[in-house]
């Protein structure tokens, strides 16, 4: 079954309900353009999502409960894979981001723990205002040499009553004006999307998908009839 899933976010309708998370994807959801792509070494694609507009789509195909290529023979989807991305941001009148992002996308999994893991080794294609990635190389390549930057995205439900969400980086950088710019943007959006929005932001997401499993239910009660 192959299947394409779309998100919009609208922050005028969003506004009264839920102000300060309205307030952040109208700043930073809305104008941000990417697309990001999960593949296996033969270029299979399994999931493809794509945002623009305040629009988030998201295509993938299933079989048997499981995620399988997106086209061609139904491949299932290995816990190995690569990762594929370009992102741009809107800052003040400027735009600010990358192309070509290839990194490692590994999929862990226990009996109490699964997490994604993901290690980039491969600097991609720096698209800032004035051309200023082509004035200041070293700072950029840095986090991308050695071990490469690494972020993990995980749950376990074996560290007491609750299951916890677990969240990791390693970032290694060399001190210079382009890096602490960079520093402050990713600051800003971070320090303004912590307490009250992310908050907020949790009430949507649980109500979202509250309306999902009662849309779900109503339909395959009706599908029994």
């Amino acid at each position: 079954t192959r299947a394409t899933l779309e998100l919009t976010f609208r922050p005028d309708r969003l506004r009264a309900r839920y102000p300060s998370f309205a307030a952040y994807v109208a700043r930073y959801v809305v104008p941000t353009v990417f697309r990001a792509r999960l593949a296996d070494r033969a270029g299979n694609v399994f999931v493809d999502a794509a945002g623009r507009d305040g629009r988030l789509t998201v295509t993938l195909r299933s079989r048997d409960h499981r995620l399988v290529a997106i086209d061609g023979a139904p491949a299932p989807m290995p816990d190995s894979l690569r990762l594929l991305a370009d992102v741009s941001m809107k800052t003040g009148p400027f735009r600010v981001g990358f192309t070509d992002l290839e990194g490692d996308f590994t999929i862990e999994r226990t009996a109490h723990y699964r997490a994604w893991v993901m290690r980039f080794r491969r600097e991609p294609a720096w698209h800032f205002p004035l051309a200023v990635d082509k004035l200041i190389r070293n700072p950029l390549r840095r986090p991308f040499q050695g071990r490469g930057a690494e972020f993990l995205l995980g749950v376990r439900d074996d560290l007491g009553g609750q299951t916890m969400s677990i969240r990791h980086a390693r970032l290694a950088v060399n001190e210079s004006a382009i890096m602490r710019w960079l520093g402050r943007l990713g600051a800003t959006a971070f320090g303004e999307f912590s307490g009250r929005t992310e908050l907020e932001e949790n009430l949507f997401l649980y109500e979202m998908f509250e309306a999902l499993r009662r849309d779900v239910r109503r339909d395959e009660g009706m599908g029994n009839r």
